[in-house]
């Protein structure tokens, strides 16, 4: 089925108060269209989650609905990580690699609201730290 809507960052349970953190929070909510494989009622499916953002190519997961209530979990993409550059007040530029934890959601209707946790481990030279942010997405089916 298709969605579309909104995700953004709702909550930091690790790195607060880090330059990565700070930004992640300060950006505004990113539009999203997200493909999930057909899923009855009760089951798991395997299949492909895609999305409107170059981050999700070649990933896959496994897609369970039982009732409301609807997860993807053994989430695995092509690639391990991507990594993506950003700035923090000195000159010196980061790069962060992103990684997905399982999402959790609930349908009311044709909206789907869930979370799910993503993982940013920031990198500059020898300097690294993470970050573990809550992504909360706000979808309508198309």
């Amino acid at each position: 089925t298709n969605w579309s809507g909104s995700r953004a960052v709702v909550a930091l349970p690790a790195g607060a108060g880090t330059c990565l953190g700070d930004l992640l929070l300060s950006r505004q909510p990113t539009p999203v269209e997200v493909k999930l494989p057909p899923s009855p009622n009760g089951t798991n499916t395997a299949g492909d989650v895609t999305a409107s953002t170059p981050y999700w190519d070649g990933c896959s997961t496994i897609v369970s609905q039982v009732g409301s209530q609807v997860t993807w979990t053994n989430f695995r993409c092509s690639a391990p990580c991507w990594l993506e550059e950003f700035q923090c007040g000195t000159p010196r530029v980061w790069t962060y690699c992103r990684s997905w934890g399982n999402f959790s959601g609930t349908i009311s209707g044709n909206r789907l609201i869930g979370t799910q946790i993503e993982t940013f481990e920031a990198i500059s030279g020898n300097s690294r730290y993470s970050v573990s942010a809550e992504v909360e997405y706000d979808l309508q089916r198309n």
